[in-house]
């Protein structure tokens, strides 16, 4: 089945590179496992950010 609720992605990874990540993470002891430096840095930049601001640039990716 194919959801089309979520439209804009920055980047594709794969089941086995998410995976790998989550291990390494888990074996660390991290209670969020993030994929990746951009995804990383959104994480971070977030946090900084008004959360209407936020939703408003996620809606316009979405084209909603």
């Amino acid at each position: 089945m194919h959801d089309n609720t979520i439209k804009y992605y920055d980047r594709f990874y794969t089941a086995e590179q998410v995976i790998v990540q989550a291990m390494k993470d888990l074996r660390k002891k991290k209670a969020v496992s993030i994929l990746g430096f951009p995804v990383r840095m959104q994480v971070r930049a977030i946090k900084f950010l008004p959360v209407s601001l936020v939703m408003k640039i996620w809606c316009k990716q979405q084209g909603k």
